[in-house]
């Protein structure tokens, strides 16, 4: 129940996100970089005191990075060598966000929002390569379920997030009239595609979970049975919101006036699906297995 409550309260989160910053363009979503660095600047140009309140929050920005070393009593590997990159890589960053025109490499007025993307990006580049490969990491099997759920967790919250972003942005760019209705019936396939995505995620997490105290666990058997039902609804729904989307968009091509056309193969949905179910089996397997060998004990 509380992973379905967080996914709630991603997508409401999502809608709200979604309605007050305008997503479609670069400024709405990684600009939000360069508002921080406008907002150092202005705090540091404000006083003597914002001068030091804004030097104390860039040093915080700047060790932020330096989390993923944590704890600190262990073997390190190439994740630490990127969050420690990217904490060197924030000392520049941050200081060019708040003096553009003095640090900015080929300054261009009026394309801060740009750099601040640009720049933006190379840092996430860093932390999420540094996150990944902790997980990649060497450990024991309880540490690597819980790792597994968390991370599990974390993409069905973001899936929740994104999706509730998407229908507040395609809500909040139509022109009115028979548009609306087009939109919603857009908003409706997105929405039924990411909450059987995120069905199947949360599956998985209370199987990793359980897994923990047992991977072969009777109780499991069930666990993994309804997961692989699961993920083959995900495929399903996949495919029939793809079809109904475009098939709105054949007929009210003519009465809109942004018709979305696109045609995409569900990667990420038949990876997911098929992990799950591969998964699933692999437990069943085991929990028969590990029955019988019990008969014969």
């Amino acid at each position: 129940m509380k992973n379905i409550a967080a996914c709630g309260i991603s997508v409401l989160l999502g809608i709200a996100l979604g309605f007050a910053v305008n997503v479609s363009n670069l400024s709405g979503s990684l600009n939000v970089f360069t508002q921080i660095g406008e907002a150092l600047r202005a705090l540091s140009l404000s006083s003597a005191a914002g001068n030091a309140g804004a030097w104390a929050i860039y040093v915080v920005l700047c060790i932020l990075p330096l989390l993923g070393l944590l704890p600190i009593h262990r073997k390190r590997g190439c994740a630490d060598l990127l969050f420690a990159l990217a904490s060197v890589y924030g000392i520049w960053m941050w200081r060019m966000l708040a003096n553009p025109t003095r640090l900015m490499p080929s300054y261009i007025p009026g394309f801060e929002a740009a750099y601040g993307a640009m720049s933006g990006t190379v840092l996430l580049s860093f932390v999420i390569g540094g996150l990944l490969l902790r997980l990649a990491e060497d450990v024991s099997s309880d540490t690597l379920l819980s790792r597994a759920s968390g991370v599990l967790l974390g993409i069905a919250v973001l899936t929740s997030l994104a999706e509730g972003v998407l229908c507040a942005s395609l809500v909040r760019s139509t022109q009115g009239g028979v548009e609306i209705g087009y939109v919603l019936w857009l908003c409706i396939c997105s929405a039924a595609q990411g909450a059987a995505s995120v069905w199947t995620l949360l599956g998985a997490v209370d199987l990793l979970s359980a897994m923990r105290a047992g991977w072969f666990r009777a109780e499991n058997a069930k666990r993994a049975d309804a997961l692989a039902k699961r993920a083959q609804l995900l495929l399903v729904v996949t495919v029939v919101a793809s079809l109904l989307a475009n098939i709105a968009t054949l007929f009210m091509a003519g009465s809109v006036s942004n018709a979305n056309v696109q045609f995409s193969l569900p990667i990420i949905e038949l990876i997911e699906a098929m992990c799950c179910m591969l998964l699933a089996r692999f437990i069943s397997a085991g929990v028969r297995i590990k029955a019988e060998n019990d008969e014969f004990v």
